[in-house]
């Protein structure tokens, strides 16, 4: 049977707007740009690139304009959070998540990101410090400490581990002792590390 005779459901009409609201829409998103250079993404609310969006959807709900940049601020947030997360700030992940899924809890990004975010708290966090100065002219209580992480590491689990020394070479030192320690427990993979500069000096482990 043909289709003659049906017809697709009508659009609502879209929205005219006066010029007196084109020229505010305009004004709100040159504000919204403003508070974004400023990095006012979400706070303080009354004067963020946030609250002018919503302003723009109040208008206007089909503003593409404002859509995109309320989509570019829960990506800012996103992006916040992942880098939170991989320094090992929790509490600053959540606050940046939870800023994102009040935007658009929909988002494709929210759940991963959550996921990865309840990932680190339950994870296990052990730093042991090194001695402080050259560590490669304490060869000895290098040594020694490298023991005290092997002794603490659970070995069901998958550790990452970031070496903070005040050089690179320094750094790549004690990854050959933490490799030659965990090299020896013969269910242990060869540890995953980053190299940070930075003191004081110490080894940090974080256990999933």
């Amino acid at each position: 049977m043909g289709l003659l005779g049906c017809s697709a459901p009508a659009l609502p009409p879209a929205k005219i707007l006066t010029p007196e609201q084109q020229n505010r829409l305009l004004d709100l998103e040159y504000a919204a740009i403003e508070a974004i250079d400023r990095r006012h993404f979400t706070t303080p609310y009354s004067n963020s690139a946030s609250e002018f969006y919503a302003q723009m959807l109040a208008l206007d709900p089909d503003s593409a304009i404002a859509q995109r940049g309320i989509e570019q601020i829960v990506e800012h947030h996103i992006d916040v959070t992942l880098r939170a997360l991989a320094a090992g700030q929790r509490h600053a992940a959540q606050r940046a998540l939870a800023l994102a899924r009040e935007l658009d809890p929909q988002h494709p990004s929210i759940a991963p990101t959550e996921n990865q975010l309840n990932l680190l708290a339950n994870a296990q966090f052990i730093r042991i410090d090194l001695p402080s100065g050259d560590v490669r002219q304490a060869p000895q209580a290098t040594v020694q400490q490298m023991q005290r992480l092997q002794a603490q590491l659970d070995r069901t689990l998958r550790c990452r581990f970031t070496i903070a020394v005040a050089s690179d070479v320094q750094g790549r030192f004690v990854y050959r002792l933490l490799k030659q320690r965990l090299s020896s427990a013969k269910t242990m993979p060869a540890p995953s590390a980053a190299i940070v500069i930075s003191s004081p000096n110490r080894v940090e482990a974080t256990c999933f």
